[in-house]
């Protein structure tokens, strides 16, 4: 079952602090691979359970202070942001190049069945 809240929560977050749906998306999708990528980095690949909407929420909320005190984020004003719509586009065409070489790296070795039921 795919988790939203974090998606929701950053964006939330990115409106209202700009009154831009533009950087409401950006923001989804920046949460989204971050979540993918903390999954496969510390569930898949590691041998701990970090729970990957709350490191999303985490970077994501340290990320968007630093966008807004540098102007980068910026309230919506009389013009178009051409800001947001340019990293959407990055994000789009970069994220899934990045996750299809991530998924390519083989997992953490498992642990057969029969070794955790005689452990049991």
């Amino acid at each position: 079952v795919p988790v939203f809240h974090n998606i929701a929560l950053a964006s939330f977050l990115a409106v209202s602090a700009t009154q831009n749906l533009w950087w409401g998306v950006v923001f989804a999708v920046l949460v989204a691979f971050i979540c993918e990528l903390a999954a496969m980095l510390f569930c898949a690949h590691g041998d701990s359970h970090i729970d990957p909407p709350t490191v999303s929420l985490t970077v994501t909320c340290f990320i968007q202070p630093v966008l807004i005190a540098t102007s980068v984020m910026q309230p919506l004003g009389g013009s178009f942001d051409f800001v947001p719509v340019v990293l959407l586009v990055i994000f789009a065409v970069g994220f899934p190049l990045l996750l299809s070489f991530l998924r390519a790296i083989p997992s953490a070795e498992k642990v057969p069945a029969a070794a955790l039921d005689e452990a049991v």
